[in-house]
Order: C-alpha cells, then structure tokens, then sequence
C-alpha cells in the first residue's frame, strides 16, 4: 500500500515535465469514505461508510477500512465528502513550488499568527534536518495557490483527475446535441456532422475516413459501380435473387404514403462470400434498411436476439473431437433467414423503394399513375429486412417456435443452443443468426433435422463443417483433434 505522498512524489519524479503535481483530490488518511455496495436493492443501503487507508499498488483502488469488520478491502468505486479532501493551498513538498521572484525560502517565515494547536512532541532521534524545518510557535504561510474552478460535481472524487487524464491534458466534452459522424460513401466520401478546432484534424480525418472506405470497397462495392464493373453480371444476378427472395415470401407491398408518415431508407449491401481459403465462393446481394430511422413503440418494440455463445461453441466441439469417430459434426445456413419471420400485427414500417428497383421490376400502372400525379410510393413490410431493429427478434421467435414444434428443448445455459435426446442419440443445434451448428452421434437424427426445417425454410446444407463465423475449423475425429483457426483473417490485417 502506497501513501498519499509516496504517490505524490513517484508521480512528481517519474514525470518527464517536472510540473507541480496536482492535490485536488488527495485524500487525509482516516478520511470518512463510502464505497459503493454492488447489486443493493432499492430499499438496501448502497454504500457502506469506511476509511481511507491509502493508495493500492497493484490495481488502481483504495484501501478503505471498515469498522464494523476491523478489516481492511480494497475498494474501486469509492465516494468521499469533497470537505475531506485536502487543500492545495495546506500542503507543500519539496520542489514544488516555482517563483517568479528571487524570495529565499530556505528560512521559513514565522507568522505572527497564534496556532491553533500547540505544536506536537518529537522523539529525540529525529534528524536534526527535519527540527530545522518545524514550526517553532506557527505553521509555515507558503505562497497561496490559485484553484482551478471545478469543472462539474465529479471534481472531488478520487477517481476523477482533469489535471492527471491524458498526461496533463484536460479532457474534452462532447456535446449532446445530437451531432454523429456521418460518412457518405456516394458522394466521394464526405464527412459531415463533426466540427474540429485545428483544421489540420479534419484533414486527417478526411484521409484516414476515404483510406477506410476505399479498402472496404474492393469486398463490398456500392452497387453504383457494382453495376458498372467487369463483374457487373454476378452482381445483378445476386441482386435479382435477393429480390426473388423477398417477394417469393411476400415480404412487402406498395402503398401509397400516408401523411406524415415515418418512413425509413434502405440501400444494397454487396459483398464476396469466401471460402476457408478466402478464395471468392459467391456473390452475395442483401437489401437491408436503415434502422437507425426506427422509433421506438412506433415501429418496434422488442429487440433482444440471443446468439450462441463462443465458450459454448468450443465445449460443443471440444466434446465432439474427445468422442472421436462416433460424433458427427455438420453446418447449415438458412436463405435470407430474416425473411421467414413475421412482423406483429401492431408494427406499421414504410420503406423507400430500393434503388434501381425498377432496372429489374416493373412498377404496377396504378401506382406509376401515382408517381405521375406527384404521390408518393411506398412499401409496407410484411415481414423484417436485416439491419431492422426487431428483424434478429422476430426470426428468433420464428426459429425457437419451429425447432419446439419438432421436439427440440433450449439450453438453460445458453439461449441459442437447442438439444434433443431420444435414448442414446442426441442432436445439438447452436444458431449464430443464420448459420446452424449441428453435433450428432448419428446420421438418421441429423438426417431427419434437416429434411424437417426444410419444410419450414430454405435450408442449405453445407455438410461437415469447415468455416464458422470468420473461423476455420479443421477436424481429424479419428485422432480426436479439432483445430481453430483465423489465418484468413490475419492475412487481411497484415496486407
């Protein structure tokens, strides 16, 4: 445990600026402190009064003691009376204070001022260096130093330094005001809704956002100038599924706008699905809408999506290779997985008409007419489009409703794990959104599974597994190995 000065002083001599260290908030020892009580009920106390013993050394907590146990605990979330803490302007180290003047400090100055106490008795082995610089009959009147007004009421915590952040740096607010950072990749990437105070900051964040955007590009192209490419085919071709898709589920119908709608954008997303080798497998179109643009009790509602838990995957796996021959272990990957839930009855979403919708659909002569006339166009969704705020939700309850139906249990442990026993055959199914793990010690089971959601949804049987959620995984079951992997992944960062 480290004093108060110690602190002080190491910071003082480790500091490459030699500055005067800042007090504000060093705290008396034995000053009343209260730490906060995790988990307390509304009606439990929640901090429990102790007192300060000091900085610790190896975490960046406090030593409180508390009475009522006689113990001493290390303590983070520690809250202190802002009086308790000491005065700059009563405590003075050694080589801390600079003048401007030639004043010589060497000789204390007495004040005539009486003290308030009398003076302490001092054992006789005291060095005679320490005597010198004592008080004979009044404490030593150093200098006064100007405080600094408080920033806000977090000025007296511990835990709260503005003069320590940033190595002497003062932090810097953001405003709430509603500003973000938007990048508009259409327009040759140009950053709005940020302002900076030294230009040469927008500078380089203009050139770090169009290096940023240019890399991500080369996977996943705009669509404008996917279009317009050597591979212009695929892409259309990806596209033209997407929305084959979409209205094969009756996913949306055209409506005309009412007035004063709320009505939210979508746009393309383009991407190359890859391979274990990260060699290109396909091209893949999605229509996804901006859901940002959602209001709350308007368009949705509930939001919580469980996913399978990664410790959970390695244990799967983990039990699968210690078995060896006698499991099976298989992927699978539902066709535009959102699109096979539905939306309840009270959610009303309206959604813009995609872009180049029309280079692949003809619009109704009604609604042409309508356009014509100045009206506005829309579609309301039947059913959820990705990157909705209730689409993850909603294909849960759809996927939890089915693999219930077909005499599968969820795990208590993890949510987005699905299990069936039926004597000494079992079937583990793990969903990560739309890819599917699936462990069996039999092929009849998995077999069975599989045919059974295919009734239910487009199911893509991908066999025995080999890429899962940017991870390659390799099996050798007759050696009771499965090996994790992400060189795909590395080769990107280093390239």
């Amino acid at each position: 445990m480290m004093s108060q000065y110690e602190v002080v002083m190491v910071w003082n001599k480790k500091s490459c600026n030699r500055r005067k260290p800042n007090l504000k908030s060093v705290l008396e020892f034995g000053a009343v402190v209260w730490a906060r009580v995790k988990d307390a009920g509304k009606l439990e106390p929640q901090a429990v009064e102790g007192h300060f013993g000091g900085y610790d050394e190896e975490s960046k907590g406090y030593h409180i003691y508390f009475p009522w146990c006689r113990s001493v605990i290390v303590e983070r979330d520690v809250y202190c009376d802002k009086d308790a803490v000491v005065d700059v302007g009563e405590v003075v180290f050694k080589g801390e204070m600079e003048t401007t003047d030639n004043t010589d400090f060497s000789n204390p100055t007495i004040s005539a001022k009486a003290p308030t106490s009398a003076p302490k008795t001092h054992d006789t082995d005291t060095p005679a260096e320490t005597i010198a610089t004592m008080p004979i009959s009044a404490p030593i009147t150093p200098p006064s130093i100007p405080a600094k007004p408080c920033r806000n009421s977090l000025a007296g915590l511990p835990q709260y330094d503005p003069q320590q952040y940033g190595h002497g740096k003062s932090r810097s607010t953001t405003k709430k005001d509603g500003t973000a950072l938007v990048v508009e990749g259409h327009n040759g990437f140009e950053v709005s809704g940020v302002e900076f105070d030294d230009p040469a900051e927008a500078d380089l964040l203009h050139e770090a956002v169009h290096k940023a955007m240019s890399t991500v590009t080369e996977d996943q192209p705009l669509i404008e100038s996917a279009i317009n490419r050597s591979e212009s085919d695929q892409w259309k071709q990806a596209v033209k599924e997407e929305l084959d898709q979409i209205e094969k589920l009756g996913t949306w119908e055209l409506v005309e706008a009412p007035d004063n709608a709320n009505i939210i954008s979508c746009h393309w997303v383009l991407c190359h699905k890859c391979d274990a080798q990260g060699q290109i497998s396909c091209y893949k179109a999605h229509l996804v809408t901006k859901g940002f643009h959602q209001q709350f009790g308007v368009n949705y509602t509930d939001t919580f999506t469980p996913t399978v838990h990664p410790a959970t995957l390695r244990i799967l796996l983990a039990l699968g290779a210690a078995k060896g021959d006698d499991i099976i272990i298989e992927q699978a990957d539902i066709k535009n997985a959102f699109l096979n839930s539905w939306m309840h009855d009270d959610e009303v979403v309206l959604m813009d008409i995609p872009k180049f919708y029309q280079l692949f659909r003809q619009l109704p002569e009604a609604f042409k007419k309508l356009l014509k006339e100045g009206k506005q166009v829309v579609l309301r969704l039947k059913r959820p489009l990705y990157r909705m705020k209730q689409g993850a939700h909603h294909w849960y309850e759809e996927l939890k409703r089915i693999l219930e139906l077909l005499g599968s249990k969820v795990s208590d442990a993890d949510e987005a794990t699905f299990y069936k026993i039926n004597g000494d055959r079992f079937l583990v199914i793990t969903a990560a959104a739309d890819d599917f793990t699936i462990i069996t010690n039999s092929h009849k089971p998995s077999t069975k599974t599989k045919a059974q959601l295919n009734q239910h949804f487009e199911l893509v049987d991908l066999s025995d597994i080999n890429w899962l959620l940017g991870v390659s995984i390799t099996c050798n079951l007759k050696d009771k190995t499965i090996a994790l992997g992400q060189q795909v992944y590395i080769e990107q960062i280093l390239a």
